[in-house]
């Protein structure tokens, strides 16, 4: 089983559906994943490139060495390409290239009288704040025995009912309950020591947070709503004055990633050697085979190709009996070395 992948849904509160949706994939592979199911590597690397984890994850005998070896360069190019796209669909928000995307959302402030967006009563006795309108609540629960009160007298009830009538007409009035008498209230009918707080609500760009989509900012809150407010959201913003990052962005939206060779050295010297060889100019094609067949130690039969099956391979002490041994044990040496031998040829 999965146990990781299964407590990640968990934590956020999600079943098996809306997880699958948030993920764009079947509710069947959710399940089959946490129940240690196996999967594809393409699925793998997709759900990892969706919430931003190692692929190789999802295997439980995965080997971090090798799982990193294919992450290669083909993949990485596929990836600067889809990135490209996404790019170039994005919409601008409003904001300059070089435009890149973080998280806003609202925080609660303690601030003085008078620049206040909301008041709460704040009881340390229960180390609990509350909005005026959950004070008002509180009372009306005590009103009708869903709450205790203080000391429950039957002069206190009528108090309560008379006060809760004014705290009405106060509302319907201006719009909200008088603070004096919402803080006397509490202490009557609940007990305590409540404290007025003054809070503003500010909108800050939440520090850490920074993606080149604004797609990649919209999975990143999917996927870890629960560090923020309901009321977070994507938010553009322009990397002023940041010529390198403008030099970066415009790499990436307009170099054409199809004319990238992925081609090793090594390869790039055999591609030379067969164009050189198909065109029939540059080389002694005789002269090479004999570099080559004295730099490998390969014997040479005559004009006779070596059968597969036949026990004619030498490798200086070493002895193969078979083509397919050979070529399992020696390949990249023996590439190594007729590299070595064009490149000499070429130098010349």
């Amino acid at each position: 089983m999965r146990k990781w992948f299964k407590e990640i849904r968990e934590k956020k509160g999600l079943t098996q559906m809306q997880f699958a949706e948030i993920l764009s994939v079947s509710h069947q592979l959710i399940g089959k994943i946490e129940n240690g199911g196996n999967i594809r590597v393409s699925t793998a690397k997709d759900l990892g490139e969706k919430m931003r984890i190692k692929w190789y994850l999802f295997f439980e005998d995965y080997d971090k060495q090798l799982a990193d070896k294919y992450s290669n360069e083909e993949d990485d190019l596929k990836f600067l390409k889809k990135l490209q796209k996404e790019i170039k669909d994005q919409p601008h928000d409003g904001q300059a290239a070089p435009r890149f995307w973080a998280i806003g959302d609202i925080e609660e402030r303690v601030t003085a009288e008078g620049y206040e967006d909301k008041v709460v009563i704040y009881d340390p006795f229960d180390a609990e704040d509350y909005t005026l309108d959950e004070v008002v609540s509180r009372l009306k629960d005590i009103k009708d025995g869903k709450e205790d009160m203080l000391t429950d007298t039957p002069e206190l009830r009528e108090s309560l009912d008379e006060d809760l009538e004014e705290i009405e007409l106060d509302i319907q009035a201006y719009g909200e309950p008088d603070l004096d008498d919402i803080i006397r209230m509490y202490q009557e009918y609940i007990g305590g020591d409540p404290r007025v707080i003054y809070a503003s609500r500010d909108h800050v760009v939440k520090t850490n947070t920074m993606f080149i989509t604004k797609q990649g900012a919209k999975d990143h809150l999917k996927l870890n709503d629960y560090h923020y407010t309901k009321e977070a959201h994507t938010y553009a913003m322009t990397a002023w004055r940041a010529p390198k990052v403008e030099r970066l962005w415009k790499i990436l939206e307009n170099f054409d990633w199809s004319k990238v060779n992925l081609q090793n050295d090594k390869e790039k010297v055999l591609s030379e050697i067969i164009e050189y060889f198909e065109e029939q100019q540059g080389y002694d094609i005789n002269e090479v085979i004999a570099d080559i067949v004295h730099e490998t130690n390969l014997i040479k039969v005559g004009e006779e190709s070596i059968d597969a099956d036949e026990c004619s391979i030498e490798w200086g002490d070493d002895y193969c009996c078979n083509l397919d041994e050979f070529v399992e044990k020696y390949t990249e040496e023996l590439l190594n070395k007729v590299v070595n031998v064009v490149k000499s040829f070429k130098e010349e």
